[in-house]
């Protein structure tokens, strides 16, 4: 009685090709195996045989020896230098969380919302007027609170400030000047800048959700920064008239960067340092 192959131990016996229709026995090597007519497996190790008995019923064309086939598990990433990775290197977030961080939270409480958001629109009012003028566009420290908003809030209610500074300016006199109302806000020519509040605070709120550290808190605000340069440099070179882009960059950007990157770097130290005071053990 010979033993009637199954899947493991036909894929390492024979490979045979027969010409007659219907199931076929093949005598090789002294073992009898079944095959199907002229039907070959390409992955299949056969065992040599000088002249194999064959059945009445099956002629086999050839029997060569075939080295079985090994394949190897091969590893493949998705990326060379993963997401998870940067963050750690560059200590762009941390896993600990703060009571700070309850302030951003959706399912906070209404009151704590509400007071969040019309406190950072005070004080982005508060910071218009401290103010110095050297050329178009004046030096103030609204954008400390912009960024704050963004921090501290989170991407909705740090836009929501800013949204309500906006529309304050409209009936009080809080932006850079003495003026209000729209008209006042649209013919101005750093009103670039003020539309950019919302979008920077919802820029630098989103980026922070997850980068939360001193360096990711810093990356996400120069992000919002960039919004506002943008628009407020755009804004600036329509409406002063100026003749090259080179001139809109300068007076609108490039002689406020060592101003802007220090009052990053003080709102990015406050913020890690209430995380800090506030962590949840």
């Amino acid at each position: 009685m010979h033993p009637r192959p199954g899947g493991s131990l036909w894929s390492r016996w024979v490979n045979v090709t027969c010409k007659p229709t219907g199931l076929a026995a093949c005598k090789i090597a002294g073992a009898v195996a079944e095959t199907d007519p002229c039907s070959t497996s390409g992955n299949h190790a056969v065992v040599a045989s000088d002249r194999p008995e064959l059945s009445s019923d099956c002629t086999p064309v050839r029997c060569v020896r075939r080295r079985p086939e090994v394949s190897l598990p091969i590893r493949v990433t998705s990326s060379f230098f993963p997401l998870s990775n940067m963050n750690a290197i560059l200590g762009l977030s941390s896993p600990r969380a703060s009571t700070v961080d309850t302030l951003r939270e959706a399912d906070a409480a209404v009151v704590t919302q509400v007071c969040g958001v019309v406190g950072f629109a005070l004080l982005t009012a508060l910071g218009a007027q401290i103010r110095l003028y050297l050329w178009e566009v004046p030096f103030t420290l609204q954008t400390l609170a912009v960024y704050g908003s963004g921090l501290y809030l989170g991407w909705r209610n740090g836009a929501i400030s800013q949204i309500l500074y906006l529309v304050l300016g409209l009936f009080l006199p809080v932006y850079a000047g003495d003026g209000s109302g729209a008209a006042y806000l649209l013919g101005a020519v750093s009103a670039g800048y003020l539309l950019a509040f919302p979008m920077a605070a919802f820029v630098a709120g989103y980026l922070s959700r997850r980068w939360n550290t001193l360096s990711g808190s810093v990356v996400s605000m120069i992000a919002g920064s960039a919004c506002i340069f943008t628009l407020g440099v755009c804004w600036l070179h329509f409406a002063a008239g100026h003749g090259t882009w080179f001139e809109s960059l300068d007076r609108g950007w490039l002689r406020f960067i060592p101003v802007d990157v220090a009052k990053i770097l003080l709102v990015g130290m406050v913020y890690s340092g209430t995380r800090f005071l506030t962590r949840q053990k």
